[in-house]
């Protein structure tokens, strides 16, 4: 119902592992989440408060109505009740970070406090300008923003306001300095987050609510209508239509109905399950956030998991156009 520290923390870690997770291989990216977040056998140099600055006012809503099902699918209970409890647009918390220097065994510092501090702003900055918190915070629920500008100081002791250029280059400038450190091994050679990001006006929509159900339309026309783009997808030749409608849609998440063919196309299929119930899963490669009443932001992930990386983008960029146009306006 209120959000609380868990959440706020785990999210801010997952936004961080966007920044730095494209440079990074999986055991140097843990390597260096431990020093800036701690692990269960490593303590965390940050600390996070949070608190509502008034009265909560938890709000009903049959999250299953027909014109906002398709995005709030699992919200309502099973059985006879289908309402749930949500905060109303406009509910404010108050945010504290306090963090203090990570050290090596010897008590040599390794990342300054200040370091820390911009690592957990950079995140911050990421989740309230593209995620959210709280169940179906990928579907557009639980968006958050801040109501001031988070800023940084620079080597002269000048604020700056964060930006993304800023968040990139301070970044680069730590995983850098850990290398030389030799703390992390090895950074990749890319130039930049694993994620594209889109803004559109939905200029139907008066407040947040609205701009939700004309999400949840929008989402459920495209994922449900034979239209152009499916008919020119070169997926399989011995596919019928019904199985490339059906298994392309594997690029929005798994599991999904009737993906029993989709098994055997994917990286991970084991062969020796084929006669077995198995179930693949991945989260939604598709993060919405709202940033004002009718502004909504989408956040496309692709990966190789969902079909293949090259299928899963063109699906997600042509998704995007499809709301595009559905919403008439592209800011």
């Amino acid at each position: 119902m209120c959000i609380n520290r868990t959440t706020l923390r785990g999210q801010l870690r997952w936004w961080w592992r966007v920044i730095h997770s494209n440079f990074l291989e999986p055991s140097d990216l843990l390597k260096l989440e431990s020093l800036v977040w701690g692990l269960t056998d490593t303590s965390s140099p940050i600390r996070i408060e949070i608190s509502p600055l008034s009265e909560l006012r938890p709000t009903m809503i049959n999250f299953k109505s027909n014109e906002m099902k398709y995005v709030s699918f699992g919200m309502w209970q099973m059985k006879d009740n289908q309402n749930r409890y949500y905060l109303p647009p406009g509910t404010k918390y108050d945010f504290a970070i306090y963090c203090q220097e990570r050290k090596d065994e010897k008590g040599n510092t390794i990342i300054s406090k200040e370091e820390i501090e911009k690592q957990v702003k950079f995140a911050l900055y990421l989740l309230t300008t593209y995620g959210g918190l709280g169940a179906k915070s990928r579907k557009g629920f639980g968006s958050v923003v801040l109501t001031e500008k988070l800023k940084i100081k620079n080597n002269n002791g000048q604020e700056k306001e964060i930006d993304e250029d800023i968040i990139k280059s301070e970044s680069k400038k730590l995983r850098e300095s850990l290398k030389n450190k030799r703390l992390i091994e090895k950074i990749n050679n890319y130039n930049d987050w694993p994620f594209i990001s889109y803004n559109i006006k939905a200029i139907k929509a008066n407040n947040t609510l609205e701009t939700l159900k004309e999400l949840s339309k929008a989402y459920y026309d495209f994922a449900n209508t034979r239209n152009g783009y499916y008919k020119s997808i070169k997926y399989d030749q011995n596919s019928t239509f019904y199985q490339i409608h059906k298994n392309i849609k594997a690029c929005l998440g798994l599991p999904r109905k009737d993906d029993k063919y989709l098994l055997t196309q994917h990286p991970s299929y084991d062969q020796s399950k084929r006669n077995k119930a198995t179930k693949l899963r991945h989260a939604s490669p598709i993060i919405f956030h709202i940033n004002e009443p009718n502004l909504i932001n989408i956040s496309i992930f692709p990966t190789k998991y969902l079909i293949n990386y090259k299928v899963c983008k063109d699906f997600l960029e042509k998704f995007t156009e499809y709301l595009k146009s559905e919403f008439k306006k592209n800011i």
